[in-house]
C-alpha cells in the first residue's frame, strides 16, 4: 500500500499521470452534502475530513473603469407578473443597458452581467452590435490599474488557507471566452452575428481574451497550481468544428502557453458535445479536461477518451448527474462508479467526479451521492484491480 498523500499531492500526482495513493474524488456542487458546511472554507475542511479532495478557488476581481456609473431599477409596468430587472452602465463612450425578467427563482439584488439564469429571461441584451465595443472597453477595465489592496489581502488569505490544508489552489478564469459574449450578446444573436459579421465576434472575443490575460498576470503572482477555464459554450452543440478551430482553439492555445510559462496547469471544462474536437486538446496545451459526461447523454465515453488522449490529458468526471445520481438507484450509481474507475483510473491521470453539479437535494439524490462515496471508498486503491 502506498503512503497516504495530502489532497494537493494526490491531485498533482494524478494530473501528472502518475498513480497516487488512491483515485481522487472531487465534487462540483453537491447539494445533498451542503448541510455539512456554511461557506467555501468550511466546505473544503468538511470534504477533506471525509477523505474527499477539494479545490480552493482564487477568484479575480471584475472592476469597471472609475468613470462608469451603474444604475439598476425594476420595471413593473411592462409586465406586472414578471417585472423587468433593468441595469444601465453609463460609460464615457455611451450607455449599455440590460434587461431580464424577474421570476420566482431569479430576483438578484445586483443583476450580474453574465449568469446562466439571465439567458432564458433576457429581454434586452447588453451588447447590441459593433457600435457597443468601445463602451465595453470601460467594462473590461484592466484590474491592474485599480487599487486592489483589499482584494490582495483576501487573495493572500485564500492562498494561506490552501497551503495550511495542503489543498489544490485553483485560479478561476470563469467567465471564459464564450461565457461573457454569449451571455451579453445572446446565444442565437452571437451565432447570427458570426455568420453576418464575423469581424465583430472576433473582436469581441479578442477583447475578452485580453481582459482574461490581464487577470492571469494578476493571479499568477499567487502561484496557483491550476487555472480553471470554462469552455462549456465552446463545444459543438453551439459551433461547428471548423468554427471552433477559427474562434477558440487559437485563444485556448495562447492561454495555455501563458499559464505554462508560470508552471500553472490549464483545467478546461467542456461537459459534452466534444466528440469532433477533443483530440485536438493535447496540442492546445490543455492539461485537464473536465467534466466528462457518461454516454448517453455525453458523446465521448471515458474509455474512448482514456484510449485517445488519456496519456496526455488528465480526465476528470465520468459520472452522470441527472439520470443516475439524482434520479437513479444506488445500484445504478454503484455500477457507473465501478465502470468509471475501471475505464479511467489505471496508470493515473483520472479524477472521479460528476459531470456537473448535483443540484437536487432529495432523498434519491442523497442516496445516489452516498452510493458514489461508498463505492469509491471500496474500489479506489491502486493498483486498480477491477
Amino acid at each position: 500500500m502506498k503512503p497516504e498523500m495530502s489532497s494537493r499531492e494526490r491531485l498533482l500526482t494524478t494530473i501528472n499521470h502518475q498513480e497516487p495513493d488512491h483515485v481522487p474524488l472531487c465534487f462540483r456542487g453537491v447539494a445533498p452534502l451542503e448541510h455539512l458546511w456554511r461557506d467555501g472554507p468550511s466546505r473544503t475542511e468538511a470534504l477533506l475530513a471525509m477523505g474527499i479532495d477539494d479545490q480552493v478557488s482564487l477568484r479575480y476581481p471584475w472592476i469597471y473603469h472609475p468613470d462608469v456609473k451603474v444604475r439598476q431599477w425594476r420595471d413593473t409596468e411592462s409586465d406586472p407578473k414578471y417585472p423587468l430587472i433593468c441595469k444601465e452602465l453609463d460609460t464615457p463612450a455611451g450607455a449599455l443597458r440590460f434587461r431580464v425578467r424577474e421570476t420566482d427563482d431569479w430576483q438578484p439584488e445586483d443583476l450580474p452581467l453574465k449568469h446562466d439564469y439571465n439567458v432564458p429571461r433576457a429581454v434586452e441584451w447588453l451588447i447590441k452590435g459593433p457600435e457597443d465595443l468601445p463602451k465595453l472597453e470601460y467594462i473590461f477595465y484592466d484590474p491592474r490599474q485599480a487599487d486592489l489592496s483589499e482584494w490582495r489581502e483576501q487573495a493572500r488569505a485564500t492562498v494561506n488557507f490552501a497551503r495550511k490544508h495542503d489543498a489544490l489552489l485553483t485560479a478561476s478564469l470563469n467567465p471564459g471566452y464564450t461565457n461573457i459574449p454569449l451571455e451579453t450578446v445572446g446565444p442565437q444573436e452571437m451565432m447570427i452575428w458570426y455568420a453576418d459579421d464575423p469581424g465583430f465576434i472576433q473582436e469581441l472575443l479578442a477583447m475578452t481574451h485580453r481582459w482574461i490575460m490581464q487577470h492571469v498576470d494578476l493571479l499568477a503572482e499567487f502561484k496557483p497550481d491550476v487555472a480553471y477555464h470554462s469552455g462549456c459554450y465552446e463545444n459543438t452543440a453551439f459551433w461547428s468544428p471548423r468554427t471552433y478551430d477559427e474562434l477558440f482553439a487559437p485563444l485556448v492555445q495562447k492561454l495555455s502557453e501563458r499559464l505554462h510559462a508560470d508552471d500553472i496547469k490549464l483545467h478546461y471544462y467542456m461537459e459534452s458535445s466534444a466528440q469532433a474536437i477533443y483530440r485536438k486538446f493535447p496540442d492546445l496545451g490543455i492539461d485537464i479536461w473536465s467534466s466528462l459526461d457518461s454516454m448517453p447523454p455525453g458523446d465521448v465515453s471515458l474509455a474512448e477518451a482514456k484510449r485517445e488522449v488519456g496519456d496526455k490529458i488528465c480526465l476528470w468526471g465520468g459520472l452522470n448527474v441527472h439520470h443516475n445520481i439524482e434520479n437513479g438507484t444506488p445500484q445504478q450509481v454503484r455500477e457507473e462508479v465501478i465502470a468509471a474507475i475501471r475505464d479511467g483510473a489505471a496508470g493515473g491521470g483520472y479524477v472521479l467526479s460528476t459531470s456537473g453539479s448535483v443540484y437536487a437535494d432529495t432523498p434519491t439524490a442523497a442516496a445516489g451521492v452516498q452510493a458514489l462515496i461508498d463505492t469509491w471508498r471500496e474500489l479506489n486503491s491502486y493498483p486498480i484491480s477491477i
